[in-house]
């Protein structure tokens, strides 16, 4: 069983103590992942995620990569559709570094001059590449098809001009409505003791600040039901494509 608690911030966090192992896994989750209820957010999240390697308020970039070095293993970003997600793995002695760096990212940002023209342009590569794939096209036509526009599960195509018009203030609204510990999961499961954990959590994380406004929820039971299409086949012809994807 998980050891559970939650801060007065209402970060919940989750810990389970497996002596098997010799290390310990931790992951951030936080309620932003890359479906929203509008179209500009969608475009948003995922720049957000990257804003936060571009400098916290403790360090500049290169001082948090250099901080994070000393963990032995590199952190990990990733995006799905409901989350963002912080992960590492360290060994037990590195448990107050991580939570350290962890708690710097989510519960500060302050990035760098250049930062969002970087972002902007590694968001614009990433674009490509993935819209070369049978695969983007086939997902995003399929999603398209059988949910309503106003479903979480509807997906937009990222619109090239309109990321390159995004501004930093954006992206700082974005991330000061959603990154916040109400909506955020930390959860350690390793080698760890859970009242020598919660010690340093609560050192690290007491001091993050709730949201002064809620965000309200999607409201499930009023989106559209899936449309009751007959089955079907949708082709999409790609010229050139040196491969058929099937989804």
């Amino acid at each position: 069983p998980f050891h559970q608690f939650r801060l007065g911030n209402s970060l919940q966090v989750f810990i389970l103590p497996r002596n098997d192992l010799p290390t310990i896994s931790i992951s951030a989750v936080v309620e932003a992942g890359k479906n929203h209820a509008n179209s500009l957010d969608e475009l948003i999240s995922p720049l957000v995620l990257k804003l936060l390697k571009q400098g916290t308020e403790k360090f500049s970039k290169s001082e948090f990569q250099f901080q994070a070095t000393r963990l032995g293993a590199a952190m990990h970003y990733r995006l799905t559709p409901q989350f963002s997600l912080l992960s590492v793995d360290i060994l037990p002695q590195d448990l107050a570094q991580a939570m350290m760096l962890i708690s710097q990212q989510l519960a500060y940002i302050k990035p760098h001059s250049q930062a969002l023209e970087k972002i902007i342009q590694q968001q614009l590569l990433e674009n490509k590449l993935a819209q070369s794939s049978g695969f983007y096209w086939a997902k995003l036509h399929f999603y398209q098809n059988n949910y309503p526009i106003s479903h979480p599960y509807f997906s937009q195509q990222p619109d090239s001009r309109k990321i390159k018009n995004i501004s930093q203030q954006q992206l700082l609204s974005f991330y000061q409505q959603k990154y916040v510990p109400e909506n955020t999961r930390l959860i350690l499961v390793g080698d760890v003791d859970p009242a020598e954990a919660k010690t340093i959590i609560a050192s690290r994380f007491s001091h993050w600040r709730m949201a002064e406004v809620i965000t309200p929820d999607i409201d499930y039971d009023a989106v559209s039901t899936i449309n009751n299409q007959p089955s079907r086949i949708d082709l999409i012809n790609r010229k050139g494509a040196q491969q058929a994807n099937i989804l």
